[in-house]
């Protein structure tokens, strides 16, 4: 029995390493219905190989003394370029891959070569001039001088390959850099986004199954167990008894969307409905029936634009689970979340992980259904970075809701129409795109709507009335108009919404100076810390509350305590309902589901003034009775507000469509997006999208994730505000994991603390952050929170700030 002496990782011996991640690549293509102009039996080959070659260069005297001193003493000594592995294993797979097919082979060695790295663009992955060659050539063959041959002959004839005589693998590097050159050639004349995703697709299956073998030591497969029909039971047991006019209207649009389900063949389909009608129920089942059609397991993935909705819609898929399976099943291989905030912590029915394990189950979205953010899914779909391409191989074979599209940048119209085509058909994506803004991303044939006539609908409700002024206005006089109408409508909720941090603080302070009776004021923006804003959302909402038959049962089934509590204050709130005023910035527009009588709104683009339509009479309460007014408000210099924050192209559409009209009732909004969309694609430059389109066809990877930005930059530094002792402990914590040397564990630790932690952070523009940053974050201590943070209207901002 041979005795292996080479290890890949700690007790891991490298055979056994190398075979398990060749086999997963293998059986991860095998199981997906990818559709790529190669056959998929080629690629199951090649990823095979790249699997059983992609850490031999661990082989090395190098690596191995290099191993053994970092299990040992946490340190090296050996020479990074001679101690590395991947481009010598890059030769092996390029060689081992040569004589069937070329293309692929050198796409092979590119992957291999970079799987511990990020991708790099092609036209500097494949240029390599002859001092750079000498420099390769020369570490190989120290490499190869220094290379367990026996043992590795061995492990290739049991994987079932050949060795590499170390002449051909030496004088191959001329080889490469020629045959590079040559299809470096066809790629800059390419036109074909194929490419582009099967190297991102085959990059990935290698990085997924390399990282999840050395953590697991095995793979991690998912049982689809959750029924086609699970969220009409749920509306059975939810709403049992419960019946009005908005109910019947949402159930009769989901209705319409599963008959649409039925009959569209479409990979790319569209549900267009009004606010307040139950989308989120609606998607999920939406894609539950669509699987159930295919036939086929398919992973779930809904995303959303912010952050800040996520846990409320996760929130809402674990009820679901939990009253039709049991709540033993809400475990994260059915339902998860994943943000850049989310806690590393993965419950599963067989174990529960709360480490790396956990982290690397979150971030590759092993789940059924995936809640997450736009800006995980198109940082996947655009980017060339190592840690966010791992998971790209798990967007095949799912079905993709986009949830409030509208918030997608016109100028990238085209290449997400371009891309989600070929996307699509390749990889074996279904798209839905879901708003009540549907922007024109896609041409009529190029989409199904999934509701048949979606203007029924917005002609069913009649909640909203739209009172559009676009007269400059002077800030100052905005101030006595509002006061005016606060004064008139004494027994209305009023919610106000404001371009500019400085505008929202002077307009909450105006309003508390009126000093007035049976009235709440609320201000909401992200100069507050998380947390509050969270707290304050909740108050406004349970203003809402009335204690019907529903309601009342429902506290019935609670603990005592709680039950004493929450009944007191509900009591207590319909007997003596107070006023709600509510002072904002566009943050409220981020899915927040209040219910108010009369929005203001500061002048705006189209889909932003529907989102805040969408917070007025949101339950239905009454033919008419939200009346949304749209002020143009400007500074002393005659400049609009609107400018500091939103595109003058968009503004100008909008004013374009608004303007010679009075008053806009809720069933003329649908026309209106229309309207507003139709002139935006018209005269939109499409620049920035044909700039990706181009550098994706010459697989520029680098220059792909550069240049697509879903949320422009902007140059903020991040501020911790410590408010009471628990944030104090929280920052003290901080710090002391910072001062840990070990990077991965000093990583690991804070991974511990991250929401706790960063539900203290606000984001600020770095002019305008008064404290010097400690550790990478500013920090307002306790001691000093009076001069930087006021804790009704958040950071203390410049008078000329305008920031979100």
């Amino acid at each position: 029995m041979y005795s292996y002496k080479l290890f890949s990782h700690e007790n891991i011996p490298l055979i056994t390493h190398i075979k398990n991640v060749g086999d997963r690549c293998y059986k991860i293509i095998k199981n997906k219905s990818v559709n790529f102009s190669y056959e998929k039996e080629k690629l199951m080959y090649v990823s095979k190989v790249m699997g059983y070659t992609h850490d031999l260069g661990k082989g090395t005297k190098y690596f191995q003394k290099y191993l053994h001193q970092m299990i040992t003493y946490k340190k090296s000594d050996v020479n990074e370029k001679l101690r590395s592995h991947g481009l010598l294993s890059a030769l092996y797979t390029y060689h081992m891959l040569k004589g069937f097919d070329e293309e692929l082979a050198l796409m092979a060695f590119t992957i291999v070569k970079r799987h511990h790295g990020n991708l790099e663009n092609m036209d500097v992955e494949y240029t390599i001039d002859s001092v750079k060659a000498k420099n390769v050539k020369k570490q190989i063959k120290k490499q190869l001088n220094e290379l367990e041959k026996e043992e590795i002959k061995y492990i290739l004839e049991k994987l079932g390959l050949e060795y590499i005589d170390e002449k051909v693998l030496l004088n191959g590097i001329e080889d490469i850099v020629y045959e590079a050159f040559e299809q470096l050639n066809e790629i800059q004349e390419n036109n074909d986004l194929d490419k582009y995703i099967i190297y991102k697709f085959l990059y990935s299956c290698l990085i997924f199954s390399d990282k999840e073998d050395a953590i697991f030591h095995k793979s991690n497969g998912i049982k689809y167990d959750i029924p086609c029909n699970v969220v009409d039971k749920y509306k059975t047991i939810k709403f049992k008894g419960k019946n009005s006019e908005l109910g019947d209207i949402r159930n009769e649009i989901s209705k319409d969307v599963e008959d649409g389900i039925k009959e569209s063949n479409n990979r790319i389909m569209s549900i267009t409905a009004p606010t307040g009608t139950g989308k989120t129920l609606m998607a999920i089942s939406a894609a539950l029936k669509l699987k159930e059609k295919l036939k086929k397991d398919m992973k779930i993935i809904y995303c959303l634009p912010f952050t800040s909705v996520i846990d409320q819609n996760y929130e809402v898929y674990s009820e679901i689970i939990e009253k039709v399976m049991g709540k033993d099943k809400v475990t994260n291989d059915r339902i998860l979340k994943h943000h850049h905030l989310s806690d590393i912590k993965y419950v599963s029915e067989a174990q529960n992980y709360n480490d790396n394990k956990a982290k690397f189950l979150i971030e590759n979205w092993n789940s059924q259904i995936v809640v997450t953010t736009f800006m995980q899914f198109f940082n996947t779909v655009f980017s060339d970075k190592n840690s966010q391409l791992v998971k790209y191989n798990n967007i095949s074979n799912s079905i993709v809701l986009l949830d409030e599209v509208q918030s997608i940048p016109f100028k990238y119209w085209l290449i997400i129409n371009k891309l989600f085509k070929v996307m699509a058909e390749t990889l074996n994506i279904y798209f839905i795109f879901i708003t009540a803004t549907q922007p024109l991303i896609f041409k009529e044939d190029e989409i199904t709507e999934l509701i048949s006539q979606p203007k029924k609908y917005f002609d069913k409700f009649k909640r909203t009335k739209l009172h559009i002024n676009l007269d400059k206005i002077m800030y100052s006089d905005f101030l006595v108009e509002m006061e005016k109408m606060i004064l008139e409508k004494k027994d209305k909720d009023i919610l106000l919404i404001l371009n500019t941090v400085k505008l929202a603080q002077s307009t909450y302070k105006f309003i508390k100076d009126m000093d007035l009776e049976n009235t709440d004021e609320y201000f909401l923006s992200t100069g507050i810390i998380p947390k509050e804003r969270r707290n304050r959302i909740r108050q406004i909402k349970i203003g809402n509350i009335q204690l019907d038959k529903f309601t009342y049962t429902s506290i019935l089934k609670l603990k005592t305590k709680v039950k004493a509590n929450l009944k007191d204050k509900i009591t207590k709130l319909n007997k003596n309902k107070r006023r709600k005023l509510v002072v904002s910035t566009q943050l409220i527009e981020a899915g927040v589901d209040i219910d108010m009588d009369i929005v203001v709104r500061d002048m705006a683009t189209i889909d932003s003034i529907n989102q805040s339509s969408g917070r007025c009479n949101r339950e239905n309460r009454g033919e008419y009775l939200g009346d949304v007014y749209l002020y143009n408000l400007t500074n002393e210099k005659g400049t609009e507000y609107n400018s500091f924050i939103y595109d003058n192209y968009l503004i100008t559409k909008t004013k374009e469509v608004l303007e010679d009209k009075d008053v806009i009732y809720e069933e003329e909004y649908l026309n209106m997006n229309k309207q507003y969309f139709e002139k935006v694609k018209k005269d939109m430059t499409e620049d920035d999208s044909k700039k990706l389109i181009k550098f994706i066809n010459e697989l520029k990877f680098k220059d792909v994730a550069n240049n697509f930005k879903l949320i422009d930059v902007q140059n903020k530094i991040s501020v911790f505000i410590e408010t009471d002792d628990y944030a104090k402990a929280i920052w003290n914590k901080y710090k002391e994991i910072m001062n840990e040397k070990d990077v991965l564990l000093r990583k690991e630790r804070f991974n511990t603390i991250k929401k706790d932690f960063y539900d203290n952070v606000v984001n600020i523009f770095k002019t305008k952050v008064k404290e010097s940053e400690e550790m990478g974050i500013a920090y307002v201590s306790y001691e000093a929170l009076n001069g930087s943070y006021d804790r009704e209207t958040g950071y203390k901002m410049e008078e000329n700030d305008v920031i979100l």
